[in-house]
């Protein structure tokens, strides 16, 4: 099978590129930041988000944490994790040709009914932790829900679970 190195989009043609949440899963990441310099117009402008540290999102370092605490190897729960360093998206878009280059960290929080209902909804939609979370045996799922929620214990408010979320936004031009 043969991969797609370019977009099917002619070069200098995009006004604005988002790329959400994505850059973390490519392998590639310089091709990927040439991809989307190439497709962009002069003065283009590019956004895009990634995860911060997995430290940093807490309810995500609550799951991976339980899930390694067995045994479990959660190293795809973490890919949404793995491009959390301000400075290398920083130096991956400027290696690229973009100019005006900028870098922020954004925090926030997660609001779930609880944490069972945060692990509960990245088990059925997240396909990089779902995968993790499968391998929890089903007699212990419960225990596991349990030990999630007291880990994020101190960011229950009334009836509801909020806790920190941290990601970076940066924004670049061609």
């Amino acid at each position: 099978m043969r991969t797609r190195s370019r977009s099917p989009l002619d070069s200098a043609t995009i006004d604005v590129a988002l790329c959400l949440q994505g850059l973390q899963f490519f392998p590639d990441r310089s091709k990927v930041f040439a991809e989307l310099h190439r497709i962009l117009k002069p003065d283009g402008k590019l956004v895009a988000t990634t995860w911060s540290f997995i430290e940093n999102c807490q309810g995500y370092w609550a799951m991976v944490s339980a899930l390694e605490a067995r045994g479990i190897d959660a190293a795809p729960a973490r890919k949404p994790f793995l491009l959390p360093d301000p400075e290398v998206l920083c130096k991956h878009a400027e290696r690229a040709g973009f100019r005006h280059v900028t870098v922020r960290t954004e925090r926030g929080f997660a609001d779930f009914a609880s944490a069972e209902s945060f692990v509960e909804a990245v088990a059925k939609g997240a396909p990089s932790s779902r995968h993790a979370l499968a391998k929890v045996p089903q007699p212990d799922w419960q225990t596991f829900l349990l030990e999630v929620g007291a880990a994020l214990a101190q960011w229950q408010s009334g009836s509801r679970s909020r806790f920190p979320m941290e990601g970076t936004v940066l924004h670049a031009s061609r």
